[in-house]
């Protein structure tokens, strides 16, 4: 994997953990603290890491992603899928797909929802849509 971006001291860093037809999957809320402007702030970014499926966790993205939070100015939903070999596929994609319908269970709206991902995170994106 590449360079670890260092977290910025202002950026929030919540866990928590979202229920969806019995599976379970653990996801952080990234919050820079918001600047005043025009920009939407019910708009979630949902993160899917990199690592080939088998690298990455909230460690090693979290202060990527806090500076992502603050650049856009939205909330970033960080999902800890499960990984390779321990977890095969579909086991990821399940985990995608949960966080997305747990989020829409919840009132969320697909107009609020923006999928941002890298490397393996894009194989996630699509076949969560």
């Amino acid at each position: 994997m590449g360079t670890t971006v260092p977290k910025p001291s202002q950026c929030q860093i919540k866990k928590e953990i979202f229920d969806h037809d019995g599976h379970s999957v653990e996801i952080y809320w990234i919050n820079y603290p918001r600047r005043k402007s025009q920009i939407n702030s019910d708009i979630l970014l949902l993160y899917f890491h990199g690592g080939g499926y088998m690298l990455g966790d909230i460690y090693s993205y979290s202060g990527f992603e806090c500076h992502l939070s603050c650049l856009f100015n939205v909330t970033i939903l960080h999902l800890e899928y499960r990984l390779c070999p321990e977890h095969p596929l579909p086991a990821s994609v399940d985990d995608a797909v949960a966080l997305y319908r747990a989020l829409l269970r919840n009132n969320i709206s697909p107009s609020q929802i923006l999928i941002m991902r890298d490397l393996a995170g894009g194989g996630l994106s699509l076949l969560t849509i």
